[in-house]
Protein backbone atom coordinates (compact mmCIF):
# COMPACT_ATOMS: atom_id res chain seq x y z
CA UNK A 1 0.00 0.00 0.00
CA UNK A 2 3.27 2.36 1.12
CA UNK A 3 3.67 2.25 -3.36
CA UNK A 4 0.08 3.68 -4.41
CA UNK A 5 -0.06 6.41 -1.45
CA UNK A 6 3.42 7.27 -3.43
CA UNK A 7 1.90 7.33 -6.63
CA UNK A 8 -0.82 9.02 -5.64
CA UNK A 9 1.42 12.03 -3.78
CA UNK A 10 3.95 11.58 -6.90
CA UNK A 11 0.67 12.30 -9.40
CA UNK A 12 -1.52 14.31 -7.21
CA UNK A 13 0.09 15.65 -4.42
CA UNK A 14 -1.48 18.82 -4.44
CA UNK A 15 -5.17 17.64 -5.00
CA UNK A 16 -4.57 15.51 -2.22
CA UNK A 17 -3.18 18.30 0.34
CA UNK A 18 -5.80 20.81 -1.01
CA UNK A 19 -8.51 17.70 0.54
CA UNK A 20 -6.64 17.05 3.64
CA UNK A 21 -6.26 21.12 4.20
CA UNK A 22 -10.30 21.09 3.85
CA UNK A 23 -11.54 18.04 6.03
CA UNK A 24 -8.88 19.71 8.60
CA UNK A 25 -10.86 22.98 8.28
CA UNK A 26 -14.67 21.74 8.27
CA UNK A 27 -14.63 18.84 10.99
CA UNK A 28 -18.55 18.81 10.83
CA UNK A 29 -18.92 19.43 7.04
CA UNK A 30 -16.07 17.98 5.33
CA UNK A 31 -18.24 15.60 3.19
CA UNK A 32 -20.14 17.96 1.76
CA UNK A 33 -17.61 20.95 1.19
CA UNK A 34 -14.58 18.84 0.26
CA UNK A 35 -16.70 16.87 -2.38
CA UNK A 36 -15.27 18.93 -5.20
CA UNK A 37 -11.53 18.67 -3.87
CA UNK A 38 -12.20 14.42 -3.58
CA UNK A 39 -13.34 14.27 -6.87
CA UNK A 40 -10.74 16.38 -7.90
CA UNK A 41 -8.23 13.56 -6.89
CA UNK A 42 -10.20 10.71 -8.17
CA UNK A 43 -9.73 12.91 -11.98
CA UNK A 44 -6.42 13.43 -11.17
CA UNK A 45 -5.36 9.65 -10.87
CA UNK A 46 -7.91 7.84 -12.86
CA UNK A 47 -5.42 8.31 -15.83
CA UNK A 48 -2.87 4.84 -14.39
CA UNK A 49 -2.90 2.10 -16.41
CA UNK A 50 -3.34 -0.46 -13.16
CA UNK A 51 -6.61 1.75 -11.90
CA UNK A 52 -7.87 1.07 -15.39
CA UNK A 53 -7.43 -2.57 -14.82
CA UNK A 54 -8.55 -2.77 -11.43
CA UNK A 55 -12.07 -1.21 -11.92
CA UNK A 56 -12.26 -3.69 -15.04
CA UNK A 57 -11.36 -6.73 -13.27
CA UNK A 58 -12.69 -5.85 -9.82
CA UNK A 59 -15.91 -4.79 -10.46
CA UNK A 60 -18.25 -6.75 -8.84
CA UNK A 61 -16.39 -6.52 -5.27
CA UNK A 62 -15.94 -3.17 -5.73
CA UNK A 63 -19.94 -2.30 -5.98
CA UNK A 64 -20.64 -5.38 -3.41
CA UNK A 65 -18.52 -2.79 -1.43
CA UNK A 66 -20.11 0.43 -2.35
CA UNK A 67 -23.27 -0.87 -1.75
CA UNK A 68 -22.98 -2.09 1.92
CA UNK A 69 -21.33 1.53 2.88
CA UNK A 70 -24.70 2.70 1.30
CA UNK A 71 -26.46 0.82 3.30
CA UNK A 72 -24.21 1.11 6.81
CA UNK A 73 -23.34 5.20 6.43
CA UNK A 74 -23.37 5.03 10.37
CA UNK A 75 -21.44 1.58 10.71
CA UNK A 76 -18.90 1.08 7.58
CA UNK A 77 -17.23 -1.45 10.06
CA UNK A 78 -19.98 -3.57 8.90
CA UNK A 79 -18.32 -3.79 5.35
CA UNK A 80 -14.92 -4.55 6.57
CA UNK A 81 -15.64 -8.48 4.47
CA UNK A 82 -17.05 -6.94 1.41
CA UNK A 83 -13.54 -4.43 1.67
CA UNK A 84 -11.32 -7.74 2.39
CA UNK A 85 -12.55 -9.25 -0.81
CA UNK A 86 -11.94 -6.28 -3.12
CA UNK A 87 -8.70 -5.80 -1.99
CA UNK A 88 -7.86 -9.19 -2.78
CA UNK A 89 -9.07 -9.01 -6.01
CA UNK A 90 -7.04 -5.65 -6.22
CA UNK A 91 -4.05 -7.10 -5.18
CA UNK A 92 -3.87 -9.54 -8.00
CA UNK A 93 -4.14 -6.93 -10.88
CA UNK A 94 -1.02 -6.87 -12.11
CA UNK A 95 0.30 -3.37 -13.92
CA UNK A 96 0.80 -3.49 -17.38
CA UNK A 97 4.23 -3.52 -19.25
CA UNK A 98 4.83 -0.36 -20.84
CA UNK A 99 7.80 2.18 -20.26
CA UNK A 100 5.63 4.86 -18.44
CA UNK A 101 4.45 2.09 -15.33
CA UNK A 102 8.19 1.16 -14.21
CA UNK A 103 7.82 4.17 -11.42
CA UNK A 104 4.39 2.44 -10.42
CA UNK A 105 5.72 -1.29 -10.36
CA UNK A 106 3.96 -2.70 -7.28
CA UNK A 107 1.77 -0.43 -6.63
CA UNK A 108 -1.83 -2.51 -6.52
CA UNK A 109 -4.24 0.56 -5.49
CA UNK A 110 -4.99 4.31 -5.74
CA UNK A 111 -7.32 6.64 -4.00
CA UNK A 112 -8.81 7.06 -7.52
CA UNK A 113 -9.71 3.62 -7.40
CA UNK A 114 -13.23 4.83 -8.21
CA UNK A 115 -15.15 6.67 -10.63
CA UNK A 116 -15.80 10.44 -10.07
CA UNK A 117 -19.32 9.61 -9.20
CA UNK A 118 -19.22 7.68 -6.88
CA UNK A 119 -20.04 8.57 -3.33
CA UNK A 120 -17.82 6.79 -2.04
CA UNK A 121 -14.41 7.82 -4.11
CA UNK A 122 -12.58 8.70 -1.27
CA UNK A 123 -13.32 6.08 1.45
CA UNK A 124 -11.54 3.21 0.51
CA UNK A 125 -8.49 5.35 0.24
CA UNK A 126 -9.19 6.12 4.29
CA UNK A 127 -10.27 2.23 5.00
CA UNK A 128 -7.32 0.82 3.03
CA UNK A 129 -4.47 3.33 5.14
CA UNK A 130 -6.27 2.45 8.18
CA UNK A 131 -5.28 -1.03 8.19
CA UNK A 132 -1.83 -0.03 6.87
CA UNK A 133 1.08 -0.81 9.64
CA UNK A 134 4.05 0.72 7.13
CA UNK A 135 5.62 3.45 9.42
CA UNK A 136 4.67 7.04 7.74
CA UNK A 137 5.97 8.41 5.12
CA UNK A 138 7.83 11.85 5.08
CA UNK A 139 6.11 13.23 1.87
CA UNK A 140 4.06 16.13 2.14
CA UNK A 141 1.04 14.31 0.26
CA UNK A 142 1.44 11.28 2.36
CA UNK A 143 1.50 12.97 5.31
CA UNK A 144 -1.66 15.06 4.69
CA UNK A 145 -3.52 11.54 3.80
CA UNK A 146 -2.47 9.79 7.15
CA UNK A 147 -4.07 13.26 9.05
CA UNK A 148 -6.58 12.55 6.52
CA UNK A 149 -7.84 9.26 7.80
CA UNK A 150 -7.36 10.05 11.31
CA UNK A 151 -10.04 12.88 11.02
CA UNK A 152 -12.32 11.05 9.06
CA UNK A 153 -12.15 8.13 11.05
CA UNK A 154 -12.70 9.80 14.15
CA UNK A 155 -15.80 12.03 12.16
CA UNK A 156 -19.67 10.63 12.36
CA UNK A 157 -20.34 9.71 8.41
Amino acid sequence: MQAALEVTARYCGRELEQYGQCVAAKPESWQRDCHYLKMSIAQCTSSHPIIRQIRQACAQPFEAFEECLRQNEAAVGNCAEHMRRFLQCAEQVQPPRSPTTVEVRGAHLSSSLFSTTSPSSFWFFRIKTDSSSAPPHHHTGLCHASRIQNIITSCPI
